[in-house]
C-alpha cells in the first residue's frame, strides 16, 4: 500500500485553503498502515488534516472508499463525524479535518463505561436518521442465525424462543463498526465517529447491538453498565419512526459475539 500521490493531495489542499500548496509545504506523518489502506496526518501552515488512502488497484478497497465517502457526505454539518474536506475517486483517498480530542479507546475506563455507552447509543440514533432505509420481511431469528458462532446448537432453542416472529421491518445503512477505537472524545466530551468503510445495510438499531458486542469484549463482567445505558442513549435520541431496540437482543448477540470477529459477518 502506497500513499496517495503528493501532488494530488497538494492540488486539493490548494483549493481548500485558497493558497498555493506544494508537496514540499506538507508536513506528513504516518498514523496507520494496513494491506490496502493507510492514514496520514498532514500539516499545512497551522491547519492539520487526515488523509485516508485506499489501494486503488483493489476493488474491495475502492468500494470501502466509496462507502466512507457516502456516509461522511450524509453526515455533513451534523457534528457526528469529522468534516469531509475532499475526496478523489481515481486515486481512492479522502481528506478530513482534524478533530481535537482523544481516541475513546484510550480514555474509556470502568468508571466512565456507563456514561460512554449512553453516548454511543445516542450517537447511533442520531447517525441513523441521516442514512437510507429499505423494508424487509425477515425476523430476528432468521437474521441472527446467518452469523457463524451466534446461533449455535447450544443456543438455537433459546434464540428461536426469543426472536422467531420478531420482525426486522426495516434495514438501514449502519456504521457497522462501533469499536471504541473508532470514536474521538472531544475536549467538550462530545463523541465523533470515525471509519465508515464497513457501512452496510443492517436491521434498524444494528449499531447499538454492535456496540454492545464491542464493549462487552473489553469489559466482559460489566453487562449491566453497557446494555441498559446503550438502550437509554438510543431511546433518548431516536425519531418516531425508529423502532425500539430490545435489550434482550443486545444481550444475546453481545454475549455470543464478544469472542468472535462480528464485523466479518454477512453484509446484507
Amino acid at each position: 500500500m502506497h500513499p496517495p500521490p503528493p501532488h494530488a493531495v497538494a492540488r486539493i489542499l490548494t483549493h481548500v485553503t485558497g493558497a498555493e500548496v506544494s508537496p514540499g509545504d506538507m508536513r506528513t506523518a504516518l498514523v496507520s498502515k494496513h494491506t490496502d489502506r493507510m492514514v496520514q496526518r498532514i500539516g499545512v501552515g497551522d491547519a492539520h488534516y487526515f488523509v485516508k488512502a485506499f489501494d486503488p488497484a483493489r476493488e474491495e478497497a475502492r468500494t470501502a472508499c466509496a462507502r466512507e465517502v457516502f456516509a461522511m457526505t450524509s453526515l455533513r454539518d451534523t457534528g457526528l463525524a469529522p468534516r469531509l474536506v475532499a475526496f478523489d475517486r481515481a486515486d481512492a483517498f479522502i481528506i478530513t479535518e482534524e478533530v481535537p480530542g482523544q481516541m475513546l479507546e484510550t480514555v474509556l475506563t470502568a468508571d466512565t463505561l456507563a456514561a460512554r455507552a449512553f453516548q454511543i447509543g445516542e450517537w447511533s440514533a442520531r447517525y441513523i436518521v441521516h442514512q437510507p432505509r429499505r423494508d424487509t420481511d425477515i425476523d430476528w431469528f432468521d437474521y441472527l442465525r446467518q452469523y457463524s458462532g451466534i446461533v449455535t446448537p447450544a443456543t438455537q432453542a433459546e434464540a428461536n424462543q426469543q426472536f422467531s416472529g420478531r420482525p426486522t421491518p426495516q434495514f438501514a445503512l449502519a456504521k457497522h463498526d462501533q469499536s471504541p477505537k473508532n470514536f474521538i472524545l472531544t475536549p467538550t466530551h462530545t463523541l465523533i465517529g470515525l471509519d465508515f468503510e464497513r457501512s452496510r445495510f443492517k436491521p434498524m438499531g444494528w449499531d447499538v447491538i454492535a456496540a454492545a458486542a464491542a464493549l462487552l469484549k473489553r469489559f466482559p463482567e460489566r453487562e449491566n453498565d453497557i446494555l441498559a445505558p446503550l438502550c437509554a442513549g438510543w431511546d433518548s435520541a431516536r425519531q418516531g419512526d425508529t423502532p425500539e431496540i430490545a435489550q434482550d437482543i443486545l444481550a444475546f448477540f453481545a454475549r455470543q459475539a464478544s469472542h468472535i470477529d462480528w464485523a466479518r459477518a454477512p453484509y446484507k
